[in-house]
This record gives structure tokens, C-alpha cells and sequence, in this order.
């Protein structure tokens, strides 16, 4: 399931449930998703997922950056605000890596660097 999807799919699940917080950080996730897909309209109808996921982890970046300025500020309401919406766009970036990991280890492995000579110094 593509992750346009998902975030749909999520909504509905959270304004069925009535879990506000979480229904807002996906609106605000949607809002951020349209502006990227207007932003990259001549050349795309809509960004692929990749490109998603590099819009979420600058979602969480700034929230976090958001979170320091809170604590300094000692504004513990809008930290927990901003740890609440870290978590919810993380756990899109979570359920996307494990998702795309292989099964089973690669019985293809890098070869080993060769050994370094060693060096005799003379004096």
C-alpha cells in the first residue's frame, strides 16, 4: 500500500476513533504532502514515495528542533504537543523501512578489505 494511502487510510481510522491529536498531525501531513505535490507539478502529477519519506524526515527534523527551543523556553504543553506528532510521522518512516528490509540475510556478503602491508620504518 502506497503511503498516500496509508495517511487516508490512518485519518479515517483516527476520526472514527476521535483521537484529535493524531488527526491533526495527519491533516497537517496531507497539507505538507499537496504543497510538495504542487511544488514538483510541472515535472510530476504526484512525488513518489521516496520523496515522501525525505518530506516526513523533514517534518521530524524540524519538530525536533521545535522540542529544544521548548525546553529551553520551559514550554512543556507544546514539547509534548511536538513528541506526539514526532511519533505519529515517525511511525510512517518506521513502517516504511520495515517493510521495504529483506526476510532473510544476503548470502551475498562484501568481500573483506585485503590486509594492509606493513611498513618498516628506517631511520
Amino acid at each position: 500500500m502506497a503511503l498516500r494511502d496509508q495517511f487516508t487510510e490512518q485519518l479515517k481510522a483516527a476520526m472514527k476513533g476521535g483521537d484529535a491529536p493524531r488527526v491533526s498531525t495527519l491533516r497537517m501531513i496531507m497539507a505538507k504532502l499537496k504543497d510538495t505535490d504542487i511544488a514538483a507539478r510541472p515535472a510530476l502529477e504526484k512525488v513518489p514515495d521516496e520523496q515522501i519519506v525525505t518530506m516526513l524526515r523533514g517534518m521530524t527534523k524540524s519538530r525536533r528542533e521545535s522540542v529544544e527551543l521548548y525546553k529551553q523556553g520551559k514550554r512543556d504543553d507544546l514539547v509534548a504537543k511536538e513528541e506526539a506528532e514526532i511519533a505519529v510521522i515517525e511511525a510512517f518512516r518506521r513502517n516504511r523501512w520495515t517493510r521495504r528490509r529483506p526476510s532473510r540475510p544476503s548470502s551475498r556478503r562484501s568481500p573483506r578489505p585485503a590486509p594492509r602491508p606493513s611498513r618498516t620504518w628506517v631511520r
